[in-house]
């Protein structure tokens, strides 16, 4: 067999050189290293800052308009939402009704000339007594300035949250929600026997016998006892002519009722405590009819959020937990139906109720 030459002269490939790698020297790896240890601090920094250095962030901004239906002409009704437990703290992303924002869109709808009627939405199981008298006010202030109100109740609207109701127009309810619970609760809890099982004591000093009521760590007297109890009947007295007056009912007719039970729409239009039974589209037409409308233009409140108030509360406190309203240390009267831990509706979950 015959090896073939090759002929003389012919070009030959030229290898192939790789570049050298270029290596990166200390001083690289020193900045990325400090870059990766120091940018987290200082976000946390401005952060922290943002939240301690921008108090006025608490004012609240005009919210925006967000149209549901337009059937022309200047006058308007609005839609304001009332969800989550009702508390006087504005807390980040936490299912709570904050008493600054409600209030604000309310505020804003009695002075917009053009708001004829106010459908006051309201998903909640009540919640904070002074809150929700508080709301109750601003409810009262804006039907003084001639706005009709017309609550139209979500699926739960008990306690505090009929409290804030009962003064409107006309209450309506989804043929499914649970409504009533018209009471007040203080609650607390006992861990005397435990702390004897497990060797624990507490030391408390105190200036006077009853400075610690309601302690956990002891067992409750009848004296203490009674001195609560008249807080609560002095409160409850209050929200019996809250709802009397709203409703234009005797006041011994709403104490038959207001015995703490929960009644779901159709109950609740029997008894005397809502006025019908409908969805959206209802409330809109008793808006219209109560204002003297045929057509008007509704609209939504919705929160603007602002990017440094988005920092500063991302920068607070954990989300709300119900059980600091009735945990041991916190124990206040509130109008709240008692969901017994149990957590609250999608997408207001809390981590308790």
């Amino acid at each position: 067999m015959s090896q073939e030459i090759p002929q003389a002269g012919a070009p030959q490939p030229l290898p192939v050189v790789e570049p050298a790698r270029r290596r990166r020297g200390c001083l690289f790896w020193l900045f990325a290293f400090l870059s990766i240890i120091i940018l987290p601090i200082c976000i946390v920094i401005i952060i922290a800052l943002v939240g301690t250095l921008a108090p006025d962030l608490d004012t609240p901004i005009s919210p925006s308009e967000e149209v549901v239906k337009d059937e022309g002409g200047k006058d308007k009704i609005v839609i304001v939402s009332l969800s989550g437990v009702i508390a006087e703290e504005s807390v980040f992303m936490s299912g709570v009704a904050a008493l600054k924002e409600v209030a604000g869109q309310l505020k804003q709808a009695r002075e917009d000339d053009a708001v004829r009627a106010v459908i006051f939405e309201v998903n909640s199981p009540g919640g904070s007594m002074t809150a929700s008298d508080i709301l109750h006010r601003h409810i009262t202030k804006t039907k003084d300035k001639g706005k009709k109100i017309v609550v139209l109740m979500q699926n739960t609207a008990t306690s505090g949250a009929y409290y804030v109701s009962a003064p409107a127009d006309y209450i309506m309810a989804h043929p499914t929600t649970i409504t009533g619970s018209i009471g007040v609760l203080i609650s607390s809890l006992n861990m005397e026997g435990l702390f004897q099982k497990i060797g624990l004591k507490d030391v408390t000093i105190k200036s006077g016998d009853k400075k610690d009521l309601l302690s956990p760590f002891r067992t409750m007297t009848e004296e203490e006892r009674a001195l609560l109890q008249a807080i609560v009947d002095e409160m409850y007295e209050r929200f019996l002519e809250i709802v009397a007056q709203g409703r234009g009912m005797d006041i011994n007719k709403v104490r038959k009722l207001a015995d703490g039970r929960v009644y779901t729409a159709k109950a609740a239009q029997e008894a005397g405590l809502i006025d019908g039974i409908g969805y959206m589209e209802d409330a809109i037409d008793k808006a219209k009819s109560l204002s003297g409308l045929t057509k008007a233009r509704v609209v939504r409140y919705k929160k603007r959020w602002r990017l440094l108030e988005f920092l500063r509360r991302g920068a607070q406190k954990e989300p709300f937990d119900i059980r600091c309203l009735v945990w041991p240390g916190t124990p206040q009267p509130l109008y709240l139906w008692n969901v017994s831990e149990t957590l609250y509706l999608e997408p207001n979950r809390l981590r308790s109720e």
